[in-house]
């Protein structure tokens, strides 16, 4: 299953029908002015959720593709009006950006725990959360989780984003969240969402329906592609 992608098919000139699909990456977030901003309704003001029924968990089971390059940055830093650079898409343990190939995933069952290790989903198993606004509210408080494995620092003004896994209260739902940390301060900041000068946003991209509980992901249902 493809998310951030759109199969080209042969309904355009640039494929012929009798040609196999091509499948492209579709942007999740773009520098507009030198700011960052979500387009194609992934993120922001227009953003939608995508629910996927019947996902089948665990080793032979379906695999949700993500492609690491719809978040600008990723490849290859991209400046910032505001002096620093967009990172896109990276690792929690903050160890590098997400690459295509295999995941990593990591259950965090106690607040301000360190991630150290390269995971390219965190599955955040602190609480259940009713949605994206409460997921946001709890990192930054009480449910915080530290990206950057208490070493890492993100540099002024810089932008990176994180792909996190929670459980919807009272159901067997799981939402996969963006999770965006912005320095909007001078100088170099800890990688902790409950780090007051970071500006923490988080916008569901996948809402999985009864796949719980959230033990139930494997690292077999999660890949990246180029």
């Amino acid at each position: 299953m493809w998310f951030g992608f759109y199969d080209l098919g042969g309904s355009v000139p640039l494929t012929p029908a009798s040609a196999p699909a091509m499948i492209v990456d579709q942007a999740i977030t773009d520098i507009h002015n030198g700011v960052e901003i979500g387009v194609n309704a992934y993120l922001g003001f227009l953003s939608n959720v995508t629910t996927i029924n019947n996902f089948r968990i665990g080793a032979g089971g379906d695999v949700l593709e993500f492609g690491p390059n719809d978040w600008v940055g990723t490849s290859a830093p991209v400046a910032l009006a505001s002096g620093g650079s967009d990172y896109g898409l990276w690792t929690a343990g903050i160890t590098g950006p997400v690459v295509p190939g295999a995941s990593a995933l990591k259950l965090v069952t106690a607040p301000a725990t360190h991630i150290t290790t390269a995971v390219s989903v965190t599955l955040d198993g602190i609480s259940t959360y009713t949605g994206a606004a409460q997921l946001q509210s709890q990192l930054t408080s009480v449910g915080d989780l530290d990206f950057g494995g208490g070493t890492f620092f993100l540099s002024a003004h810089n932008i990176i984003h994180e792909l996190v896994a929670y459980q919807v209260t009272g159901t067997n739902n799981i939402n996969i969240a963006d999770v965006e940390l912005l320095n909007t301060t001078a100088v170099a900041q800890s990688g902790d969402t409950a780090n007051s000068n970071l500006v923490v946003s988080v916008h569901d991209l996948v809402h999985l329906v009864g796949v719980g509980p959230l033990s139930n992901l494997t690292a077999a249902n999660f890949a990246f592609h180029a």
